[in-house]
Protein backbone atom coordinates (compact mmCIF):
# COMPACT_ATOMS: atom_id res chain seq x y z
CA UNK A 1 0.00 0.00 0.00
CA UNK A 2 1.32 3.23 -1.12
CA UNK A 3 1.70 5.60 1.60
CA UNK A 4 -0.94 8.20 0.03
CA UNK A 5 -3.32 5.90 0.20
CA UNK A 6 -4.25 5.81 3.71
CA UNK A 7 -5.64 9.19 2.67
CA UNK A 8 -8.44 8.15 1.54
CA UNK A 9 -9.31 7.36 5.12
CA UNK A 10 -10.66 10.93 5.36
CA UNK A 11 -9.88 12.64 8.99
CA UNK A 12 -10.88 9.38 11.31
CA UNK A 13 -8.31 9.45 13.59
CA UNK A 14 -5.99 6.12 14.10
CA UNK A 15 -7.21 5.42 17.03
CA UNK A 16 -9.56 6.68 19.62
CA UNK A 17 -8.27 6.28 23.22
CA UNK A 18 -11.56 4.39 23.93
CA UNK A 19 -10.09 1.38 21.52
CA UNK A 20 -7.15 1.10 23.66
CA UNK A 21 -8.89 1.46 27.13
CA UNK A 22 -6.94 -0.53 29.38
CA UNK A 23 -4.26 -1.06 27.67
CA UNK A 24 -0.84 0.65 29.30
CA UNK A 25 0.45 2.24 26.62
CA UNK A 26 1.55 5.33 28.28
CA UNK A 27 -0.62 7.80 25.62
CA UNK A 28 -1.02 10.30 28.78
CA UNK A 29 2.11 10.57 28.72
CA UNK A 30 3.68 13.70 26.49
CA UNK A 31 6.65 11.51 24.93
CA UNK A 32 4.51 8.80 23.48
CA UNK A 33 1.64 10.93 22.69
CA UNK A 34 3.76 13.36 20.38
CA UNK A 35 4.88 9.31 18.87
CA UNK A 36 1.51 8.18 18.47
CA UNK A 37 0.35 11.69 17.16
CA UNK A 38 2.95 11.77 14.27
CA UNK A 39 2.14 8.17 13.20
CA UNK A 40 -1.66 9.61 13.23
CA UNK A 41 -0.65 12.13 10.62
CA UNK A 42 0.66 9.99 8.35
CA UNK A 43 -2.52 7.93 8.69
CA UNK A 44 -4.88 10.87 7.84
CA UNK A 45 -2.37 12.81 5.26
CA UNK A 46 -0.09 9.94 4.00
CA UNK A 47 3.12 12.52 4.23
CA UNK A 48 5.54 12.09 7.20
CA UNK A 49 5.06 14.65 10.12
CA UNK A 50 8.54 16.79 10.31
CA UNK A 51 9.32 15.64 14.02
CA UNK A 52 9.49 11.95 11.91
CA UNK A 53 11.65 13.04 9.17
CA UNK A 54 13.64 14.73 11.52
CA UNK A 55 14.04 11.71 13.58
CA UNK A 56 14.75 9.37 10.84
CA UNK A 57 17.68 11.59 9.53
CA UNK A 58 18.90 12.19 12.96
CA UNK A 59 18.79 8.53 13.69
CA UNK A 60 20.92 7.89 10.41
CA UNK A 61 23.36 10.05 10.63
CA UNK A 62 24.30 9.13 13.94
CA UNK A 63 23.87 5.37 13.99
CA UNK A 64 24.68 5.00 10.87
CA UNK A 65 28.22 6.46 11.37
CA UNK A 66 28.43 4.73 14.62
CA UNK A 67 28.18 1.67 12.45
CA UNK A 68 30.54 2.63 10.02
CA UNK A 69 33.46 3.95 12.12
CA UNK A 70 32.87 0.72 14.39
CA UNK A 71 33.68 -1.57 11.23
CA UNK A 72 36.55 0.33 9.78
CA UNK A 73 38.24 0.11 13.06
CA UNK A 74 38.32 -3.24 12.60
CA UNK A 75 41.14 -3.17 9.86
CA UNK A 76 43.48 -0.56 12.09
CA UNK A 77 43.59 -2.36 15.20
CA UNK A 78 45.97 -5.06 16.12
CA UNK A 79 44.38 -8.76 14.85
CA UNK A 80 43.88 -10.15 17.96
CA UNK A 81 40.33 -12.49 18.46
CA UNK A 82 39.15 -11.27 21.78
CA UNK A 83 39.89 -7.43 20.38
CA UNK A 84 38.29 -7.95 17.22
CA UNK A 85 35.27 -9.71 18.67
CA UNK A 86 34.49 -7.05 21.20
CA UNK A 87 35.37 -4.35 18.98
CA UNK A 88 32.34 -5.42 16.03
CA UNK A 89 29.57 -6.36 18.92
CA UNK A 90 29.06 -2.68 19.42
CA UNK A 91 28.92 -1.63 15.80
CA UNK A 92 26.19 -4.59 15.45
CA UNK A 93 24.23 -3.38 18.01
CA UNK A 94 24.24 0.05 16.44
CA UNK A 95 23.07 -2.15 13.28
CA UNK A 96 20.00 -3.29 14.86
CA UNK A 97 19.01 0.08 16.26
CA UNK A 98 19.49 1.58 12.65
CA UNK A 99 17.76 -1.43 10.97
CA UNK A 100 14.89 -1.18 13.26
CA UNK A 101 14.35 2.39 12.11
CA UNK A 102 14.55 1.48 8.30
CA UNK A 103 11.95 -1.62 8.99
CA UNK A 104 9.30 1.27 10.34
CA UNK A 105 9.97 4.42 8.58
CA UNK A 106 9.87 3.16 4.96
CA UNK A 107 7.17 0.73 5.34
CA UNK A 108 4.73 2.94 7.50
CA UNK A 109 1.87 2.47 5.85
CA UNK A 110 1.76 -0.96 5.98
CA UNK A 111 2.71 -1.58 9.66
CA UNK A 112 -0.28 1.41 10.01
CA UNK A 113 -2.84 -1.23 8.74
CA UNK A 114 -1.81 -3.85 11.43
CA UNK A 115 -3.31 -0.86 14.27
CA UNK A 116 -6.19 -2.33 13.55
CA UNK A 117 -5.54 -5.49 15.30
CA UNK A 118 -6.40 -2.66 18.08
CA UNK A 119 -9.52 -1.66 18.14
CA UNK A 120 -12.42 -2.69 20.14
CA UNK A 121 -14.92 -3.50 17.34
CA UNK A 122 -12.16 -5.86 15.18
CA UNK A 123 -14.45 -8.96 15.88
CA UNK A 124 -18.19 -9.11 14.88
CA UNK A 125 -18.91 -12.72 16.76
CA UNK A 126 -19.58 -11.84 20.01
CA UNK A 127 -23.40 -12.40 21.08
CA UNK A 128 -25.17 -9.69 22.85
CA UNK A 129 -25.34 -11.86 25.96
CA UNK A 130 -22.00 -13.14 25.92
CA UNK A 131 -20.19 -9.35 25.94
CA UNK A 132 -19.72 -9.19 29.99
CA UNK A 133 -18.13 -12.88 30.00
CA UNK A 134 -16.45 -12.04 26.53
CA UNK A 135 -15.26 -8.78 28.84
CA UNK A 136 -13.51 -10.32 31.13
CA UNK A 137 -11.34 -12.58 28.64
CA UNK A 138 -10.16 -9.33 27.48
CA UNK A 139 -9.70 -8.05 30.54
CA UNK A 140 -7.43 -11.07 31.61
CA UNK A 141 -5.87 -10.81 27.98
CA UNK A 142 -4.85 -6.51 28.80
CA UNK A 143 -3.50 -7.38 32.26
CA UNK A 144 -1.25 -10.21 31.28
CA UNK A 145 -0.12 -7.76 27.85
CA UNK A 146 0.42 -4.95 30.05
CA UNK A 147 2.96 -6.83 32.34
CA UNK A 148 4.54 -8.79 29.59
CA UNK A 149 5.70 -5.30 28.20
CA UNK A 150 6.08 -3.77 30.97
CA UNK A 151 8.77 -6.20 32.28
CA UNK A 152 10.33 -6.79 28.57
CA UNK A 153 10.66 -3.02 28.38
CA UNK A 154 12.10 -2.33 31.69
CA UNK A 155 14.97 -4.84 31.48
CA UNK A 156 15.44 -3.64 27.60
CA UNK A 157 15.94 -0.34 29.08
CA UNK A 158 17.78 -1.17 32.06
CA UNK A 159 20.46 -3.27 30.17
CA UNK A 160 20.92 -0.09 27.81
CA UNK A 161 20.87 2.59 30.69
CA UNK A 162 23.96 0.46 32.01
CA UNK A 163 25.83 1.18 29.25
CA UNK A 164 26.33 4.51 30.12
CA UNK A 165 27.83 3.79 33.58
CA UNK A 166 30.18 1.73 32.37
CA UNK A 167 32.67 4.47 32.21
CA UNK A 168 32.50 4.82 36.15
CA UNK A 169 33.41 1.25 36.57
CA UNK A 170 36.51 1.53 34.53
CA UNK A 171 37.23 4.88 36.36
CA UNK A 172 40.64 5.16 38.31
CA UNK A 173 38.43 6.43 41.37
CA UNK A 174 36.44 3.17 41.34
CA UNK A 175 38.87 0.82 40.86
CA UNK A 176 41.26 1.87 43.70
CA UNK A 177 38.63 2.29 46.13
CA UNK A 178 37.46 -0.96 45.72
CA UNK A 179 41.23 -2.39 45.53
CA UNK A 180 40.82 -3.65 41.62
CA UNK A 181 43.97 -2.33 40.31
CA UNK A 182 45.81 0.62 39.53
CA UNK A 183 45.60 3.27 36.93
CA UNK A 184 42.86 4.28 34.46
CA UNK A 185 42.05 1.62 31.96
CA UNK A 186 42.38 3.32 28.59
CA UNK A 187 40.26 3.22 26.40
CA UNK A 188 37.20 5.00 29.14
CA UNK A 189 34.31 5.52 26.76
CA UNK A 190 30.80 4.87 27.32
CA UNK A 191 30.42 2.19 24.94
CA UNK A 192 34.57 1.17 24.21
CA UNK A 193 33.90 1.48 20.63
CA UNK A 194 36.83 0.99 18.44
CA UNK A 195 37.64 4.63 15.90
CA UNK A 196 40.10 4.44 13.14
CA UNK A 197 41.97 7.09 14.48
CA UNK A 198 43.62 8.85 17.77
CA UNK A 199 40.60 9.45 19.76
CA UNK A 200 42.17 9.49 23.82
CA UNK A 201 43.21 13.66 23.65
CA UNK A 202 41.11 16.61 23.79
CA UNK A 203 38.24 18.19 22.55
CA UNK A 204 38.46 14.72 20.73
CA UNK A 205 37.68 12.79 23.67
CA UNK A 206 34.60 15.06 25.11
CA UNK A 207 33.36 14.79 21.42
CA UNK A 208 33.30 11.03 21.25
CA UNK A 209 31.90 10.82 24.99
CA UNK A 210 28.71 13.33 23.72
CA UNK A 211 28.51 11.31 21.06
CA UNK A 212 28.30 7.65 22.22
CA UNK A 213 25.70 9.73 24.56
CA UNK A 214 23.89 10.46 22.08
CA UNK A 215 24.18 6.89 20.39
CA UNK A 216 23.05 5.14 23.01
CA UNK A 217 19.69 7.35 23.96
CA UNK A 218 18.88 6.97 20.71
CA UNK A 219 19.00 3.24 20.91
CA UNK A 220 16.63 3.59 24.18
CA UNK A 221 13.85 5.26 22.97
CA UNK A 222 14.08 3.26 19.17
CA UNK A 223 14.87 -0.29 20.66
CA UNK A 224 11.97 0.27 23.41
CA UNK A 225 9.30 2.00 21.35
CA UNK A 226 9.42 -0.96 18.22
CA UNK A 227 9.38 -3.59 20.52
CA UNK A 228 6.74 -2.01 22.27
CA UNK A 229 4.70 -2.06 19.16
CA UNK A 230 5.86 -5.41 18.24
CA UNK A 231 4.34 -7.04 21.32
CA UNK A 232 1.45 -4.77 21.93
CA UNK A 233 0.30 -6.28 18.08
CA UNK A 234 1.02 -9.62 18.95
CA UNK A 235 -0.61 -9.82 22.25
CA UNK A 236 -3.98 -8.37 20.53
CA UNK A 237 -4.08 -11.24 18.00
CA UNK A 238 -3.74 -13.46 21.03
CA UNK A 239 -6.52 -12.07 22.66
CA UNK A 240 -8.75 -11.76 19.58
CA UNK A 241 -8.15 -15.13 19.17
CA UNK A 242 -9.29 -16.09 22.85
CA UNK A 243 -12.34 -14.50 22.40
CA UNK A 244 -12.96 -16.20 19.10
CA UNK A 245 -12.09 -19.74 21.18
CA UNK A 246 -14.19 -18.73 24.32
CA UNK A 247 -17.20 -17.88 21.63
CA UNK A 248 -17.06 -21.12 20.20
CA UNK A 249 -16.39 -23.41 23.36
CA UNK A 250 -19.50 -21.73 24.96
CA UNK A 251 -21.51 -22.48 21.98
CA UNK A 252 -24.71 -24.66 22.98
CA UNK A 253 -27.69 -25.66 21.65
CA UNK A 254 -29.64 -24.31 24.28
CA UNK A 255 -28.42 -20.73 23.26
CA UNK A 256 -30.78 -21.43 19.93
CA UNK A 257 -33.49 -23.00 20.81
CA UNK A 258 -34.17 -21.66 24.56
CA UNK A 259 -34.38 -25.16 25.83
CA UNK A 260 -32.07 -27.77 26.30
CA UNK A 261 -34.15 -30.16 26.61
CA UNK A 262 -35.94 -29.95 23.61
CA UNK A 263 -34.82 -30.80 19.39
CA UNK A 264 -33.64 -27.56 17.57
CA UNK A 265 -35.92 -26.88 15.54
CA UNK A 266 -35.32 -25.05 11.37
CA UNK A 267 -35.23 -21.72 12.78
CA UNK A 268 -32.76 -22.62 15.73
CA UNK A 269 -30.73 -24.40 13.31
CA UNK A 270 -30.54 -21.28 11.05
CA UNK A 271 -29.36 -19.33 13.76
CA UNK A 272 -26.44 -21.63 14.99
CA UNK A 273 -25.62 -21.39 10.85
CA UNK A 274 -25.58 -17.92 10.93
CA UNK A 275 -23.74 -17.48 14.13
CA UNK A 276 -20.90 -20.18 13.27
CA UNK A 277 -20.50 -18.09 9.87
CA UNK A 278 -19.33 -15.25 11.86
CA UNK A 279 -16.92 -17.03 14.05
CA UNK A 280 -15.88 -18.28 10.73
CA UNK A 281 -15.52 -14.66 8.71
CA UNK A 282 -13.69 -13.49 12.30
CA UNK A 283 -10.96 -16.48 12.11
CA UNK A 284 -10.42 -15.38 8.58
CA UNK A 285 -9.90 -11.89 9.15
CA UNK A 286 -7.62 -12.79 12.32
CA UNK A 287 -5.54 -15.40 10.43
CA UNK A 288 -5.32 -12.34 7.78
CA UNK A 289 -3.90 -9.81 10.22
CA UNK A 290 -1.52 -12.45 11.65
CA UNK A 291 -0.69 -13.58 7.90
CA UNK A 292 0.27 -9.45 8.00
CA UNK A 293 2.30 -9.63 10.90
CA UNK A 294 4.39 -12.41 9.92
CA UNK A 295 5.33 -10.75 6.24
CA UNK A 296 5.55 -7.44 7.75
CA UNK A 297 7.93 -8.45 10.92
CA UNK A 298 9.87 -11.44 8.77
CA UNK A 299 13.06 -9.24 7.69
CA UNK A 300 13.17 -7.79 11.04
CA UNK A 301 12.90 -10.81 13.16
CA UNK A 302 15.44 -12.76 10.50
CA UNK A 303 17.70 -9.62 11.23
CA UNK A 304 17.29 -8.64 14.54
CA UNK A 305 17.56 -12.86 15.72
CA UNK A 306 20.27 -13.02 14.32
CA UNK A 307 22.28 -10.09 15.23
CA UNK A 308 21.25 -10.74 18.64
CA UNK A 309 22.32 -14.40 18.67
CA UNK A 310 25.95 -12.90 17.70
CA UNK A 311 25.81 -10.73 20.65
CA UNK A 312 25.55 -12.93 22.81
CA UNK A 313 27.94 -15.14 21.58
CA UNK A 314 30.63 -12.35 21.21
CA UNK A 315 29.67 -10.91 25.27
CA UNK A 316 29.99 -14.40 26.83
CA UNK A 317 32.96 -15.13 25.01
CA UNK A 318 34.81 -11.81 26.14
CA UNK A 319 33.23 -12.11 29.65
CA UNK A 320 34.77 -15.92 30.05
CA UNK A 321 38.07 -14.60 29.29
CA UNK A 322 37.99 -11.19 30.36
CA UNK A 323 40.73 -10.47 33.54
CA UNK A 324 38.93 -7.02 34.62
CA UNK A 325 36.00 -6.88 36.66
CA UNK A 326 34.23 -4.12 34.55
CA UNK A 327 34.77 -5.94 31.36
CA UNK A 328 33.29 -8.89 32.82
CA UNK A 329 30.06 -6.58 34.01
CA UNK A 330 30.14 -4.92 30.52
CA UNK A 331 29.98 -7.77 28.67
CA UNK A 332 27.23 -9.50 31.05
CA UNK A 333 25.33 -6.47 30.07
CA UNK A 334 25.41 -6.89 26.67
CA UNK A 335 25.00 -10.75 26.49
CA UNK A 336 21.80 -9.90 28.86
CA UNK A 337 20.95 -7.77 26.20
CA UNK A 338 21.29 -9.61 23.22
CA UNK A 339 19.65 -13.37 24.60
CA UNK A 340 17.05 -11.63 26.63
CA UNK A 341 15.13 -9.71 23.16
CA UNK A 342 15.61 -13.34 21.65
CA UNK A 343 13.83 -15.00 24.41
CA UNK A 344 11.22 -12.26 24.91
CA UNK A 345 10.44 -12.54 21.00
CA UNK A 346 10.44 -16.50 21.29
CA UNK A 347 8.50 -16.34 24.21
CA UNK A 348 6.01 -13.69 22.63
CA UNK A 349 5.56 -16.23 19.39
CA UNK A 350 5.12 -19.20 21.50
CA UNK A 351 1.74 -17.42 23.15
CA UNK A 352 0.77 -16.70 19.70
CA UNK A 353 1.09 -20.46 18.65
CA UNK A 354 -0.89 -21.67 21.98
CA UNK A 355 -3.72 -18.97 21.56
CA UNK A 356 -4.08 -20.33 17.58
CA UNK A 357 -3.84 -23.76 18.38
CA UNK A 358 -6.41 -23.47 20.94
CA UNK A 359 -9.30 -22.74 18.29
CA UNK A 360 -9.38 -25.82 17.75
CA UNK A 361 -9.98 -27.68 20.76
CA UNK A 362 -12.33 -25.14 21.49
CA UNK A 363 -14.44 -25.32 18.33
CA UNK A 364 -14.48 -29.10 19.09
CA UNK A 365 -15.75 -28.55 22.61
CA UNK A 366 -18.65 -27.35 21.36
CA UNK A 367 -22.04 -28.58 21.29
CA UNK A 368 -21.76 -30.34 17.44
CA UNK A 369 -23.32 -33.17 18.02
CA UNK A 370 -26.12 -31.47 18.61
CA UNK A 371 -26.22 -29.03 15.87
CA UNK A 372 -27.33 -29.91 11.89
CA UNK A 373 -25.08 -32.00 9.51
CA UNK A 374 -24.47 -28.33 7.37
CA UNK A 375 -23.00 -26.74 10.75
CA UNK A 376 -20.45 -29.77 10.78
CA UNK A 377 -19.22 -29.16 7.97
CA UNK A 378 -18.73 -25.91 7.95
CA UNK A 379 -17.33 -26.55 11.83
CA UNK A 380 -14.99 -28.89 10.28
CA UNK A 381 -13.22 -26.28 7.89
CA UNK A 382 -12.69 -24.16 10.77
CA UNK A 383 -10.99 -27.10 12.78
CA UNK A 384 -9.23 -27.29 9.30
CA UNK A 385 -7.43 -23.69 9.04
CA UNK A 386 -7.29 -23.67 13.09
CA UNK A 387 -4.78 -26.85 12.37
CA UNK A 388 -2.40 -24.16 10.60
CA UNK A 389 -1.31 -22.11 13.60
CA UNK A 390 -0.66 -18.29 13.54
CA UNK A 391 3.54 -17.63 13.70
CA UNK A 392 6.04 -15.53 13.61
CA UNK A 393 9.19 -16.76 11.47
CA UNK A 394 12.19 -15.88 10.79
CA UNK A 395 13.71 -16.37 7.61
CA UNK A 396 10.49 -17.73 6.33
CA UNK A 397 11.43 -21.48 7.47
CA UNK A 398 11.94 -21.23 11.41
CA UNK A 399 9.34 -20.38 13.97
CA UNK A 400 9.95 -17.62 16.97
CA UNK A 401 8.57 -19.70 19.68
CA UNK A 402 11.05 -21.82 22.98
CA UNK A 403 11.75 -24.62 20.61
CA UNK A 404 13.84 -22.27 18.56
CA UNK A 405 14.81 -20.99 21.48
CA UNK A 406 16.54 -24.11 22.30
CA UNK A 407 17.92 -24.70 19.86
CA UNK A 408 19.40 -20.96 19.51
CA UNK A 409 21.08 -22.09 23.14
CA UNK A 410 22.64 -24.97 21.40
CA UNK A 411 24.25 -23.22 18.74
CA UNK A 412 25.62 -20.63 21.06
CA UNK A 413 27.14 -23.32 23.37
CA UNK A 414 28.61 -24.95 20.27
CA UNK A 415 29.93 -21.54 18.97
CA UNK A 416 31.45 -20.78 22.32
CA UNK A 417 33.73 -23.99 22.45
CA UNK A 418 34.73 -22.69 18.99
CA UNK A 419 35.92 -19.84 19.74
CA UNK A 420 37.43 -21.16 23.38
CA UNK A 421 39.33 -23.80 21.23
CA UNK A 422 40.76 -21.14 18.61
CA UNK A 423 42.07 -18.81 22.25
CA UNK A 424 43.98 -22.18 23.53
Amino acid sequence: MSPKSNAGDGKKPLLDLKDVEGLNMGLNSRGISIFWNTLDYFHTTGKRHWLMKTYIVFLHLVGFTYCLLGFAAVFVIEMDIKRVTAAIMNPICGLQTVFKCWSFSYSTAEYLKLFELLKRDFMTCVPPEKKLAVNEVTRKNISVTNQFVKYAMRWNCLTLCMVSFMPYLRSQIFREFFHLGVGPIVPNKICENEYPFEWNSSPVYEIIWLYEQVAVTIAIVTSSAYQAILLFLVMALVGHLKVLGFVMETMKASDFNGNSFQRMDESAKAKSYKQLIKCIKDHQKINHAGDLLAARYNTFLTFHLGTAIIVGIIAIFNCTFATELADKIKFAIMCVYGLLEVAIYCLCGQLLENASEGVLRQVYSCEWEEMDPKFRRAAQLMMVRANKPICLRAGRLYRVNLETLGAIQQLVYSSLTMLSSMVQ
